[in-house]
């Protein structure tokens, strides 16, 4: 409920929700622990039942291969050198790339208790609740930095906006929630930023507000129900 309100705006529930599900589970994993320093590979994704981050987990039926997908730089250059999200999920490849090096897995499309707290965070910076948002914010990032982090301080509920906009992009990486976060931030005229790719040789564009954004109904749905 706390992803499906901030989806649609409505800051007040988002808050809600979350917090009544970080009241039940709000444990987070503090990646400078050993344990996961000694298997980084594995800290993102966990151990799909055991996993201490996981609020409702559900595997989606196709696994995926995703060590080679190149990070964009402007992703790469939103992490700081001690964040151990970047050294422990990122490598280089031969032709000098940065990638997303966790291992191919069948991803996860429940919830885990990080995104909970990034909810939590932007619902109450919309709401001008700059220093809970805050509080979340560097909650987080006081599990996922070698030694302490950069404290995040702001001024006003924008900036605030900003600050948990790009902990969701370092957070969120690779977990399938940007593309949603485009679309929304789209309608708040908050994004407008033009994709470009060139993939052998030929060079692909989605702009913003496109109507590539919208994913076409399956032909077999069709053939179910002709009046989709």
């Amino acid at each position: 409920l706390s992803r499906l309100y901030l989806y649609t705006f409505d800051w007040v529930n988002a808050e809600k929700y979350a917090s009544l599900a970080l009241a039940s589970h709000n444990i987070l994993k503090n990646y400078s622990d050993a344990k996961y320093k000694a298997n980084p590979q594995k800290t993102k994704e966990g151990d799909f039942i055991n996993d201490e981050e996981m609020i409702f987990g559900r595997r989606c039926s196709q696994s995926m291969t995703i060590h080679e997908a190149i990070i964009a730089n402007d992703l790469k250059n939103l992490f700081e050198p001690t964040d151990l999200r970047y050294i422990f999920f990122t490598d280089v490849d031969n032709e000098g790339n940065t990638i997303y090096a966790n291992l191919s897995i069948q991803p996860n499309s429940g919830i885990y208790t990080p995104e909970l707290y990034l909810i939590r965070a932007e619902a109450n910076a919309r709401l001008g609740n700059i220093d809970l948002a805050m509080n979340d914010l560097n909650t987080l990032r006081e599990n996922r930095f070698e030694g302490t982090p950069p404290i995040l301080n702001v001024s006003n509920a924008e900036d605030a906006i900003q600050k948990v906009l790009e902990e969701r992009q370092r957070e969120l990486m690779f977990m399938g929630l940007r593309w949603y976060d485009m679309k929304r931030l789209y309608v708040l005229g908050e994004y407008n930023k033009t994709l470009s790719r060139t993939i052998r040789g030929e060079t692909h564009t989605l702009e913003p507000g496109s109507d590539k954004y919208v994913i076409g109904i399956s032909p077999l749905i069709l053939e179910w129900n002709e009046n989709l």
